[in-house]
């Protein structure tokens, strides 16, 4: 996925006078607020079309999307493909079924689409808890306590040379 350049990038001229507006689509895509987006967009078109930056920030769209559906994806371990429409604002679940395979097929999220129930199942991610993470902290605990059970002989074989 698109990565977004930072706050400090002025337009094409070089002044700063458009970066505040740049700097809200920024956050609408950071935010993946399709709402946000659209009324950014809509609000400074006129500015973006005079700093020759509009199609540019107009093709910024698809990364809000994603960002929105990874969002969901993390949030949900199932939503159905009309939650999505809602929550997204998109036009349509046939937009939303496409745009959920599409972030499937380019691995923005984990997961499958349910065409029967018409949802989207989420591989969610790891939780930090489960048997392989309290092996490993078992692991971590057994390794801390002998080298504290080993530091404790050496103190206690050492002579002391002090005074």
């Amino acid at each position: 996925m698109g990565t977004l350049t930072s706050s400090k990038v002025s337009s094409p001229d070089g002044s700063k006078k458009s970066s505040t507006k740049a700097k809200d689509a920024t956050l609408a895509v950071r935010a993946g607020s399709l709402s946000q987006f659209q009324a950014t967009l809509s609000q400074h078109s006129v500015q973006f079309e005079a700093d020759k930056t509009y199609t540019l920030i107009g093709r910024l769209r698809q990364n809000v999307i994603k960002t929105g559906i990874r969002r969901l994806s993390l949030s949900y371990s199932r939503i159905s493909l009309r939650d999505i429409c809602f929550k997204l604002h998109l036009d349509s679940e046939e937009d939303a079924e496409y745009i959920v395979g599409k972030a499937i097929r380019d691995g923005v999220i984990e997961g499958r689409i349910v065409h029967e129930q018409g949802w989207m199942e989420c591989d969610g991610q790891k939780s930090g808890y489960g048997p392989e993470v309290s092996e490993v902290f078992g692991k971590r605990i057994a390794y801390c306590l002998e080298l504290h059970n080993q530091s404790v002989k050496v103190c206690l074989l050492t002579p002391d040379s002090r005074p």
